[in-house]
């Protein structure tokens, strides 16, 4: 019996979960709500002023303070590569990149109005530029961007784009009428979106079957395949 505990012990050690402090108290920012976790869970980025600029601040989750991001002077609506290593964020009417290796941010495309982005394992961005219009996409290498959506009758505009786990997939906000305004789920393989659901806010993926959205003040999941008409 001693013969297997010696590995057993070792196992343990090794596979110790990783230390995580989750109370974030963050510089003053004008927007708490514009934050994103990365895939890998190790990190948080939000946007804050401190004592300086709105900006991008970084923080690892085993450590109790955050670190201003160089070059992401007035940054807003932060979202994180699939590997965790780099961020999209949205600075003086463009769409940038920076690498958490260093270096100064890339620039990939204009980006007047932002409304949201999304970053997939194959390096494509899906982003938001205007306050109308729809989601448009671009490589995260740079690249001209291209429609990944189009509007439909009576809708104004798409907003905040979110890939679902398998990268092709991804939802985005109809803005528009009651009829046409909602969640709804698309491909970067084309098709025609398919409406999911009503909503009071956009639609944030729960694994590879679920969201969960705002309606009516409340806070709702559901699967996301679309409802039966």
């Amino acid at each position: 019996m001693t013969v297997l505990a010696v590995p057993a012990i070792r196992h343990l050690r090794e596979t110790r979960p990783r230390e995580m402090r989750v109370e974030i108290n963050t510089p003053s920012t004008p927007n708490p709500l514009e934050f994103a976790l990365s895939p890998d869970s190790r990190y948080i980025v939000f946007v804050a002023s401190g004592d300086g600029p709105q900006r991008l601040w970084l923080r690892a989750l085993d450590r109790t303070e955050a670190q201003p991001i160089a070059g992401t002077d007035s940054a807003r609506f932060p979202f994180w590569s699939a590997d965790s290593r780099s961020i999209g964020f949205f600075a003086s009417a463009r769409l940038s990149r920076v690498d958490l290796s260093g270096g100064s941010p890339q620039v990939l495309a204009s980006a007047g109005a932002p409304r949201g982005g999304a970053w997939n394992g194959d390096g494509v961005i899906l982003f938001v530029p205007p306050t109308a219009g729809p989601v448009l996409s671009v490589k995260a290498s740079s690249g001209e961007p291209s429609p990944a959506t189009r509007l439909a009758p009576g809708q104004t505009a798409h907003r905040f784009p979110q890939f679902l786990p398998d990268g092709r997939h991804f939802l985005f906000y109809a803005v528009g009428t009651v009829e046409a305004a909602g969640i709804y789920l698309a491909s970067l393989d084309g098709g025609e979106p398919k409406r999911l659901t009503a909503a009071d806010s956009a639609g944030s993926p729960l694994g590879a079957d679920r969201i969960a959205f705002v309606r009516q003040g409340t806070l709702v999941t559901r699967d996301r395949r679309p409802a039966v008409s």
